[in-house]
């Protein structure tokens, strides 16, 4: 009877055991969504420092390359069929532009009054037809004419081929909505989830608790300990009952031996 109570009681003990690992695990999972949001939030501020990096180096120093690439969205057909329409094109910096060569295609900046329609600076991307010098003629395959004569300076890049998979978000970013569904919605979700993480952050404690969060596990606590008193309580109560029946049927044995 001893060895049925003490097993019962160590059955029970363990499933109390069991039942404060989950509460444990669940405080870990706490743990690594926090994590998680603090790694979300470096990742987004990296991004943010990389993009300010990268207009820096367009608007002041006129370098939009980024490990000696960088990309143009056309919008002329003056190149056509090679080069599309609203095609994004992958160009790389020349590492000497007098390397040039007859049948190469460039980006580079048109002079003032070289086209009618763009304004000075404008990229255009063409391709060399002539060179004489420091006198470097393009054309656009789908032109009849060559192009007013530029000089070496003027050069960007080579163009390295169309990347139909930037071309796609292109233009799915350029469409009636695209902004929106593509930047606007997710910016505000992510703005909306950072908002939540740095609220919780201000309200954390030395260990890293929120108040709510101090209040449930204070809760999970004391229901625990109220369930382990009950366990032992009931474990206690049935030793003692089991105790008085081996003694019940120890006094009926006596008194059957004393009658016969």
């Amino acid at each position: 009877m001893k060895e049925k109570g003490h097993k019962k009681l160590s059955e029970e003990s363990t499933e109390v055991s069991s039942s404060a690992k989950k509460e444990g695990g669940k405080t870990e999972s706490s743990k690594a969504k926090r994590i998680a949001g603090w790694l979300t939030t470096a990742l987004l501020v990296l991004v943010g420092v990389f993009c300010v990096v990268f207009v820096i180096r367009i608007k002041v120093f006129g370098k939009p390359f980024v490990f000696g690439h960088a990309v143009y969205r056309v919008v002329s057909s003056s190149m056509e069929p090679e080069i599309k329409k609203y095609d994004v094109i992958i160009i790389k910096e020349p590492k000497d532009v007098h390397t040039l060569q007859v049948g190469d295609t460039i980006t580079y900046r048109a002079a003032e009054g070289a086209f009618a329609n763009l304004p000075a600076g404008t990229p255009v991307t063409h391709r060399i037809v002539k060179i004489e010098g420091d006198s470097i003629t393009t054309r656009g395959i789908a032109n009849p004419l060559d192009d007013k004569p530029i000089t070496y300076d003027q050069v960007i890049g080579i163009y390295v081929k169309t990347s139909p998979s930037l071309t796609w978000l292109a233009t799915l970013f350029f469409s009636k909505y695209g902004f929106i569904l593509v930047v606007f919605i997710p910016l505000i979700v992510l703005l909306a989830i950072q908002v939540v993480n740095f609220v919780r952050t201000c309200k954390m404690d030395a260990n890293g608790k929120t108040p709510e969060e101090k209040t449930e596990e204070e809760l999970k606590a004391q229901a625990l300990k109220e369930t382990e008193e009950e366990i032992k309580r009931r474990a206690i109560e049935e030793y003692i009952a089991s105790q008085k029946q081996a003694e019940q049927s120890v006094e009926a044995q006596e008194n059957q031996d004393q009658k016969e």
